[in-house]
């Protein structure tokens, strides 16, 4: 069984998803990275969760 590509999401993607369900979207997206549940890339454009 082969493991699926990482899908990544641009920071205005993320942030339209993260603001559905609540308004400080930098916090929410900031401690995703902080605690390992999401990877940014080098730039800051991309994100990917992480399994």
């Amino acid at each position: 069984m082969t493991s699926p590509p990482h899908t990544f999401l641009t920071e205005p993607e993320l942030n339209a998803g993260i603001a559905m369900f609540i308004q400080d979207v930098a916090l929410v997206r900031r401690d995703g990275v902080d605690s390992g549940f999401l990877s940014r890339s080098a730039d800051g454009a991309r994100y990917t969760l992480e399994s």
